[in-house]
């Protein structure tokens, strides 16, 4: 059994390994700007030596992170979340058999439903990333807010009701701090009903996902369309209606295209294009370097 002292020591030697990581990690990714900084400069970032450069250090890039604790970690939950999204996707498959199924349903089947349900949501938030002691802090989140607009707003109404001289800058400071508290309410709910629109568009994706082959032109599709799914749960503003119309045309695209390309395509990347302006498969700093690439080539 491990001690306390030597579970302290291998908690420090966990630290010091990330921090190294990570240092060493920064380095190549700034040998690698530097590298395409000089010859984006010189006029020279262009041609086979430089893309086969340019592609050697980004492979050691990931290389490197892949050998990580933070790369390893990453890993191992992108396995687990495909690995739930599998899951759920035969598991959504055999609740619709059940729901389809001819015949008066039991209260026995109606409970059995209930139960395979229950577990879909569970695989379906796994599949996602989500975890519990995250979701724990959200409600908590949402309940202090709510708490706190009911008691400002009694707050409010007594000081109206004792309204004096000396109460008109305290009705004046709580109807201010109400305005605000209400503002992150609002926020909160703006959230969670984005969150559960997103959350079904999620669950369609991950059933198309489960049905085409991989490496296909739609599978590209999809994945793009994922994308901009994980772009658009990021996003802060309150109003993204235009956004998510976007994403849902795109999903009902994908859902009922039997190949990728065309119009299938053109929808996914208007989607990308509006939770993620200039988005595409590549990262911000890789794209840079392959329009500059494609620039000087052409």
């Amino acid at each position: 059994m491990t001690s306390a002292r030597g579970a302290e020591n291998d908690a420090a030697k966990k630290k010091a390994r990330r921090e190294r990581e990570a240092k060493e990690r920064a380095l190549l990714r700034k040998e690698l700007d530097d590298f395409v900084k000089k010859h984006v400069a010189a006029g020279t970032a262009a041609g086979r030596g430089y893309e086969r450069e340019v592609k050697k250090r980004q492979d050691a890039i990931d290389e490197h992170y892949a050998g990580t604790i933070a790369g390893l970690e990453a890993a191992r939950r992108q396995r687990k979340m495909k690995e739930a999204a599998a899951e759920s996707a035969k598991l959504e498959t055999q609740i619709q058999k059940l729901r389809a199924a001819p015949g008066h349903r039991s209260r026995e089947k109606e409970r059995k439903l209930e139960k395979l349900e229950e577990q879909l949501q569970g695989l379906r938030k796994r599949a996602r990333g989500v975890l519990v002691h995250n979701e724990v802090k959200a409600a908590k989140k949402r309940s202090e807010a709510t708490k706190a607009v009911a008691e400002l707003r009694r707050k409010l109404a007594k000081a109206r009701r004792d309204a004096r001289a000396g109460q008109a800058k305290l009705v004046e400071e709580l109807g201010k701090e109400l305005a605000k508290a209400e503002r992150k309410v609002a926020k909160l709910e703006a959230n969670d009903r984005r969150k559960e629109e997103l959350d079904g568009l999620s669950s369609r994706l991950d059933a198309v996902v489960a049905r085409i082959n991989p490496g296909t032109a739609l599978a590209r599709e999809a994945e793009t369309c994922c994308t901009a799914l994980t772009a658009c749960r990021r996003l802060t503003r309150l109003d993204t209606s235009a956004e998510l119309e976007a994403l849902g045309a795109a999903v009902v695209a994908v859902e009922e295209a039997q190949r990728g390309g065309g119009k299938v395509r053109a929808d996914v990347e208007r989607a990308l294009e509006a939770v993620e302006p200039g988005g595409s498969g590549f990262g911000r700093k890789r794209r840079l370097r392959k329009e500059v690439s494609d620039s000087a080539s052409r």
